[in-house]
């Protein structure tokens, strides 16, 4: 039977020192979901585990892609360790034989830093990310509570140039692997014969503090707006949608080197492919991500099936010209285009597009694979479903709940809740057909 090595992100809802912190955002991602993307897109995870007490957090882990797991209530206090979290884990999954932890404050790994410790982890049974510290460790002091000061090492050592030094390195807490008979024999995370696998500085913040939070997001994004960071896009789709996709990515400083369109005839070393397999498996060997392009819901969501399946991530994609609210959560493949807007507590799903102008109001909720069309809006506490398609200049009134796979005509107001499947027109909107 072939091993399986499942990914853990422990994710607690309480925290002293930064209240909510594993919802809080970086790069317009929430924490969950940063630590569940890192996991999706290493090669060699089967799973990821969302572990938690809190209920918002285990739904925000499902919609990343993960799957959710309560933690018992032993499980959730402050003295309750990670490993103990993690060995839940495995008496809930007893044919993995390998386990990868991913903690949501440590929200700048990447998937190949994931997959440098499972390699690491192959050959010593464990492994750890460690980044260098930035001052040798013999040049540390001691101070008393009577201000004295007493060097760790000796005062000899304080004389000396950091060039006589070896350099050390300390864990940055992002990612763990272990066998499962490494857990089981020693019952750590770490300990004599761990490898360890270098993060550079700039990617190894721990989230502790509001300080380090507004670090992180700096950091996140320094290079672009959120999503938009890597040099190198797939594209999935055609037509006038890929276009303005693509022109998203282009002002943010990325640009698209792999495509996949039906229209295109397949060329490789040109980076274009008729076939989404083969371009999914091109962006995946080259570490690329992927943002899906085409207007069709049920594409959209065969698209993002196959790419999650085959490891290759899908992070929003946010126009400089948009206004996302540092409290929205936006899922992955999510696209805002120009002039966009997400409000505070809003949720975007899956691979869904704000379009052009499109609003989604404060505590709104669009559902997964669905289409808020040019200048359409969704106000305040309205829900839209999944695969849904709001048009142009419509309008969703706030508390009004539209049902899956639903469509909203152009310019129509919705006044009242619409059922499943329905396409409704008109001011109010009404059934069409229905007088």
């Amino acid at each position: 039977m072939t091993s399986r090595t499942v990914a853990v992100v422990p994710a607690r809802g309480g925290s002293r020192g930064l209240p909510g912190k594993n919802l809080r955002h970086v790069g317009g991602r929430t924490l969950v979901e940063r630590a569940v993307a890192a996991g999706l897109g290493a090669q060699g995870v089967d799973e990821v585990v969302v572990s938690s007490d809190d209920e918002e957090i285990l739904a925000a882990g499902e919609r990343a892609g993960a799957t959710a797991l309560r933690r018992p209530a032993e499980l959730a206090t402050d003295e309750a360790s990670t490993v103990d979290v993690v060995r839940d884990v495995a008496a809930e999954r007893p044919d993995a034989e390998a386990f990868v932890v991913l903690q949501p404050t440590s929200p700048l790994r990447t998937p190949a830093d994931v997959e440098a410790c499972l390699r690491a982890m192959a050959r010593a049974g464990c492994a750890i990310t460690v980044v260098a510290q930035e001052h040798p460790w013999e040049w540390g002091l001691r101070l008393d509570e009577a201000s004295a000061l007493t060097p760790v090492t000796g005062w000899e050592d304080l004389r000396r140039r950091r060039q006589e030094l070896a350099l050390t390195y300390r864990p940055n807490g992002a990612v763990y692997a272990v066998t499962r008979a490494w857990l089981c024999e020693r019952g750590t995370l770490s300990g004599p014969g761990a490898a360890g696998v270098p993060m550079p500085a700039e990617r190894s913040v721990d989230i502790d503090t509001a300080a380090d939070l507004a670090l992180a997001e700096a950091l996140a994004t320094a290079d672009g707006p959120p999503g938009t960071r890597s040099a190198g896009w797939l594209l999935l789709g055609s037509g006038g949608h890929a276009a303005s996709v693509e022109a998203v990515l282009v002002g943010a400083g990325a640009r698209v080197v792999l495509r996949s369109d039906p229209s295109l005839a397949s060329d490789p070393e040109a980076g274009t492919f008729a076939d989404d397999a083969e371009a999914l498996a091109a962006a995946d060997a080259l570490g690329l991500p992927a943002v899906v392009a085409v207007g069709d819901a049920a594409v959209r969501e065969a698209l993002a099936d196959r790419a999650r399946a085959m490891g290759v991530p899908l992070p929003p994609v946010v126009a400089a010209s948009a206004t996302v609210a540092a409290t929205a959560e936006l899922a992955p493949g999510v696209v805002v285009l120009e002039h966009g807007h997400v409000g505070p507590f809003a949720r975007v799903g899956t691979v869904t597009v704000v379009n052009t102008g499109a609003v989604v109001e404060h505590d709104a909720r669009v559902g997964a694979y669905s289409h808020v069309a040019p200048r359409a809006a969704v106000l305040g506490a309205a829900t839209v479903g999944n695969g849904c398609l709001i048009g142009a200049g419509a309008v969703v009134l706030p508390g009004v709940e539209v049902g899956d796979r639903s469509t909203v005509g152009a310019g129509a107001t919705v006044t009242a809740d619409v059922p499943a499947g329905a396409t409704v027109v008109g001011t109010p909107a009404r059934v069409r057909g229905a007088r």
